[in-house]
């Protein structure tokens, strides 16, 4: 039952019902406790943690991260709950522009790997925050390191929602670097992948993160389709409650009627 719930709660994700998700999550993780299940109740944390993070509960999720890890530590597959725990404290992080804070949390998920070895499934959850810690950070070289282990390790797994964040973190880095046209090119590519599973939330935040790079850009071209991607983004964040992206894109919009 309590595996249901965690695959239930997690399809909901992704379908963007959010509020579903956490309710059955949050019934998984209460029958993991119950079981003593450590590994499962960690896991269940950390996928509440990212269904928070999206709604911009930001620090209710970092909670979550942290209670997780504690109870991975008496895991069987601590490893492993371990990288997917400091994944999504990365992604948190950089949702709450904690700069600092996401390559502190990618750090000790690669210290994990350091010590017991690769995992694809873990990977593919950890290599694409990795690149944005690394990037956002200033060591662009490191970056695209992991940029391309994003990319194999989605490839590897199959996966159209993986390749779509590999894709999306390394147009962010290219165009965090004023590499322009690979910038745009990646995330298109991340927002046909995201299409393809209907993964409207990636979808809207792969438009917010292009809308950011374009505004950087600055030409008169760039703010105009700048405002088109946010005003579209922003009323999928609206009807998801994804909070703190609806914030975000508001205020790029204020910005950009400012200029």
């Amino acid at each position: 039952m309590a595996l249901c719930q965690a695959f239930i709660g997690a399809a909901q994700y992704f379908q963007g019902h959010f509020q579903d998700a956490l309710e059955n999550l949050n019934l998984a993780r209460d029958l993991y406790r119950r079981l003593d299940a450590a590994a499962g109740e960690a896991m269940a944390l950390q996928r509440i943690a990212v269904v928070e993070t999206a709604l911009g509960r930001l620090n209710e999720a970092e909670s979550h991260v942290e209670e997780g890890l504690a109870i991975a530590e008496r895991a069987l597959m601590k490893p492993h709950c371990l990288v997917r725990l400091y994944a999504t404290l990365g992604k948190n992080r950089l949702e709450a522009v904690d700069y600092k804070g996401v390559l502190s949390a990618v750090e000790a998920g690669l210290a994990v790997e350091g010590q017991h070895g690769l995992c694809i499934t873990c990977n593919v959850m950890l290599y694409p925050v990795t690149v944005m810690g690394y990037a956002l950070n200033g060591d662009m070289q490191t970056a695209r390191i992991y940029a391309d282990k994003a990319e194999k390790s989605a490839q590897v797994y199959g996966s159209h929602f993986f390749m779509g964040l590999a894709h999306q973190a390394k147009g962010m880095l290219h165009g965090l670097a004023e590499e322009w046209q690979p910038a745009f090119q990646l995330l298109e590519s991340a927002r046909r992948e995201f299409h393809a599973i209907s993964q409207d939330y990636e979808i809207a935040r792969t438009d917010l993160f292009s809308a950011f790079l374009r505004m950087r850009k600055g030409k008169p071209a760039d703010l105009l389709k700048a405002t088109r991607l946010v005003s579209k983004a922003l009323p999928v964040f609206v009807s998801l409650g994804a909070e703190a992206l609806a914030a975000q894109a508001r205020s790029a919009l204020k910005q950009m009627q400012a200029l």
